[in-house]
């Protein structure tokens, strides 16, 4: 027999939600995370963890010439 799971947040004046441990766990998403939410024309809207990537081009050039500047 298929268990279903339904879970309710609640949203606050400024748009926040805290979302349950549970649900979190379950969509692999942890602090720190980016949720991504997706939908194609009328159909589901799709619930998940998303990653950021950035490539600077010229940054590879500079590798090992930029000094840390020490307190």
């Amino acid at each position: 027999m298929q268990k279903e799971r339904v879970w309710a947040v609640r949203i606050d004046e400024r748009g926040r939600t805290t979302i349950p441990k549970e649900l979190l766990k379950l969509l692999g998403i942890k602090a720190g995370d980016i949720m991504v939410f997706a939908r194609e024309d009328e159909g589901p809207i799709y619930v998940g963890r998303a990653e950021l990537k950035i490539e600077i081009p010229f940054a590879k050039k500079l590798e090992g010439k930029i000094k840390a500047k020490k307190n």
